[in-house]
């Protein structure tokens, strides 16, 4: 049987899109997809950002709470989905991390977001293909020559592109999140570029599509 690769990307949940999670479901079906792949920032964690936390918005303890209702959905629809965490969802272990307060205190994100079959990793190769969040990527051909394999990333939202290079490709898949809402009013003139949509890699890792959101 093929591996056929659904590839999610930055939903930022709780302050995805609207039609996300339809698009996604509809995209799998379309290829008949086997595999999920989350590559980062499924959560946004926006009560904890560096930047300043907009005194309107959620509380850390809340937001957590709405992301965790919020995620619901897509782990019924995904139960076995492989996740790469990104920046987002890391900055409370980087907290903790700077603060000096041992792992032992941790809890793991399987437990934190009550998604028990989820596998969490910082990065996974299949079929050739490497996935990952793409925090540090300096561009998408820069990083494809960098790699003895193809790539699959995401972070950049306002990158929706595909290109080869000596037999090998590389893939950025944009983002799924809501640009109006609050946590990216830091960068509204990127965001507002951002390209809404996932990605699938068929035929064992040979056939990579972007499959943008229209709205």
């Amino acid at each position: 049987m093929n591996n056929n690769v659904l590839i999610i990307s930055d939903l930022h949940i709780p302050f995805n899109h609207e039609l996300a999670l339809k698009h996604c479901k509809d995209i799998y079906k379309k290829y008949h997809c086997n595999k999920v792949i989350f590559i980062g920032d499924v959560i946004d964690n926006s009560a904890t950002s560096r930047y300043d936390v907009n005194p309107e918005g959620y509380a850390p303890k809340e937001e957590l709470e709405v992301a965790i209702k919020s995620l619901k959905p897509w782990y019924k629809t995904f139960p076995n989905a492989i996740v790469t965490t990104g920046n987002h969802c890391e900055r409370l272990y980087k907290k903790l991390k700077k603060a000096s307060i041992t792992n032992k205190w941790l809890r793991d994100f399987n437990e934190v977001l009550e998604v028990p079959n989820w596998k969490f990793v910082n990065e996974i190769t299949m079929d050739g293909v490497t996935y990952f969040h793409g925090e540090g990527c300096s561009s998408t051909a820069q990083s494809l020559y960098q790699s003895k394999n193809s790539i699959v990333f995401g972070h950049f939202h306002s990158r929706f592109e595909l290109i080869y290079n000596n037999n090998k490709f590389g893939m950025c898949v944009g983002w799924l999140g809501n640009k109006e809402a609050y946590p990216f009013d830091y960068a509204k003139t990127s965001i507002k570029k951002g390209i809404l949509g996932c990605a699938v890699v068929l035929e064992n890792g040979t056939l990579p599509i972007l499959c943008p959101l229209n709205i």
